[in-house]
Parts: C-alpha cells; sequence; structure tokens
C-alpha cells in the first residue's frame, strides 16, 4: 500500500492506493478493510473498500483532529469464499500530523 503525502494536517484528505498481489480475483472485486493506530496502539477499523476486478484499490482519509500525532495505517484482507486466502495484510505505512 502506498500514502501521499506522508505528512499532512487537519482538513487535509491522505490518499491510499495499492493492489492485491494473490489472484484470479472476484468479478465484483475484493473487500479490503482500511485500520490506523497510533505507534503501538490497538488498530482501528476506519473503512471498507472494493478492489477492482483486477485488485488494485484507492481510499482516501481526512484527518478530523489536530495534531501533532503520527498514526500508521494498513489495509486487511480477510477470506471470503470467492476469495479463499488466508487473511494478510500489507506493509504499515507512517503518517505524521502537523
Amino acid at each position: 500500500v502506498s500514502v501521499a503525502p506522508r505528512v499532512s494536517a487537519v482538513g487535509q484528505t491522505i490518499h491510499f492506493s495499492g493492489r492485491l498481489l494473490g489472484g484470479p480475483f472476484p468479478g465484483t472485486g475484493k473487500l479490503l478493510v482500511l485500520e490506523a493506530r497510533a505507534p503501538g496502539g490497538p488498530w482501528i477499523e476506519f473503512d471498507v473498500v472494493r478492489s477492482s476486478s483486477r485488485g488494485h484499490f484507492t481510499a482516501s482519509y481526512r484527518f478530523r483532529f489536530p495534531g501533532p500525532a503520527s498514526y500508521q495505517f494498513r489495509v486487511v484482507s480477510e477470506p471470503e469464499s470467492d476469495y479463499p486466502y488466508a487473511r494478510g495484510s500489507s506493509a504499515v505505512v507512517g503518517v505524521r500530523e502537523r
């Protein structure tokens, strides 16, 4: 997963993009869970998005609370009947809020 920008502020939006590595993919895409946390804290689900039929996905998040703070984000893929791979998650990416 990639995220841009890596430094943001309250009211600004960050954008996520990436793709699943395993296929074949369901024709309607694969559900993906976006999670965030403060470093060392528990993961909190903040969005669910659907990939394309080729495994590509995009998402965005707008910061609502003033910083400064650091956050970590990841994307989680859960097994589904038409995508029977084990649960997996992306690499963790960091974003700093000013």
